[in-house]
């Protein structure tokens, strides 16, 4: 889609200043001039009248955020993720442009200016790999019993909830600060373990062996099965931590 598209849409058959185009996603005109395709609160797209379109993730670089680029964004470009960073990709190009939650298309459509350079690219992938190590840690520590359940101790921002939207306050507040000082400090927050099953969810199998390390019995058939299955919960704790980290982080 580009400008022009973007307005007829709006203005067919009826002209309005906003109009809903999928799940959770609006057309709307912008007080700059633009026109906006908005994800939830974010413009994850913006067309202007020169030819200009700005891509946003808005910090959450996530399976529907690339598929509403790709659907409403303009022909030329391809939204994609190359080893957990994201890249936009040139019609007839070959090799992505990384970047971490914005850029933009030029006029003529031929090339792009991205928000990431070479320091960030770096930066990027260190983040990664802290993510994955905090990850791998976290597991193996809830498996020692080294990590208790849930508590009024935990960090707050993992803790609390926002009642209506009944998610955590670093969620609401779109807080990433907490996250990353948890992965520099080696700092194993239960309650943030316990919101990643959340979204992500565990199966019965690793949920039953979740109860059993934080509801401890001591009985040889709890310990038994827990051995048994730990490669099971280990896969997809992880699965379930990483995607969590890495939605709440943008990476």
């Amino acid at each position: 889609m580009n400008y022009q598209e973007a307005k007829e849409r709006l203005e067919t058959p009826r002209k309005k200043d906003s109009k809903i185009i999928a799940n959770n996603t609006i057309l709307h005109t912008t007080e700059d001039g633009g026109i906006a395709v908005q994800l939830h609160a974010t413009d994850v797209i913006t067309f202007y009248p020169d030819g200009s379109v700005i891509y946003n993730t808005g910090g959450w670089n996530t399976v529907t955020t690339r598929e509403r680029m790709n659907t409403f964004g303009s022909r030329e470009v391809w939204v994609c993720q190359q080893k957990g960073i994201p890249h936009a990709l040139l019609t007839g190009e070959e090799k992505g442009i990384p970047f971490r939650e914005t850029f933009s298309l030029s006029t003529d459509h031929k090339s792009i200016i991205s928000d990431m350079n070479g320091s960030a690219i770096k930066k990027h992938k260190n983040l990664l790999k802290k993510i994955n190590q905090y990850t791998n840690r976290f597991v193996e520590k809830i498996l020692k019993k080294e990590v208790p359940p849930p508590s009024s101790g935990d960090c707050l921002y993992c803790q609390f909830r926002e009642v209506k939207m009944n998610v955590s306050l670093g969620e609401s507040t779109k807080n990433k600060e907490h996250i990353l000082s948890h992965l520099d400090e080696a700092y194993y927050v239960p309650s943030l373990f316990v919101r990643a099953i959340e979204k992500y969810p565990l199966s019965m199998i690793s949920n039953t062996i979740l109860s059993m390390l934080w509801n401890p019995e001591d009985d040889q058939y709890s310990q038994n099965f827990i051995d048994k299955m730990s490669d099971v919960f280990t896969q997809q704790a992880r699965s379930s931590l990483k995607k969590y980290l890495k939605e709440q982080l943008g990476v």
